[in-house]
């Protein structure tokens, strides 16, 4: 692989589509949706999008998780706690 190649791959890694990821987060019913950092852990070995999220349940809750995703695949969203 060429050096402009995996620039080009580095750039589209790094700027993950936080709005699709904050969307697919919320059509689980989920309000005030806020997505940080990269998730370490939770995610999938094909995953390449890998984010911590944070939202509020209808019953007024917070909960946390991550939310992954592929170049050619949807996205997973895992709760992995009560939130802060």
């Amino acid at each position: 692989m060429s050096l402009a190649a995996l620039a080009a791959l580095a750039l589209v890694l790094a700027h993950a589509p936080v709005d699709s990821m904050a969307h697919a987060v919320e059509a689980f019913g989920f309000d005030d949706v806020r997505v940080s950092g990269f998730a370490w852990l939770g995610c999938g070995e094909g995953d390449v999008f890998r984010r911590k999220w944070s939202a509020q349940r209808r019953g007024g809750e917070r909960v946390q998780g991550v939310v992954c995703g592929g170049l050619t695949k949807g996205w997973t969203v895992r709760i992995t706690g009560p939130g802060s």
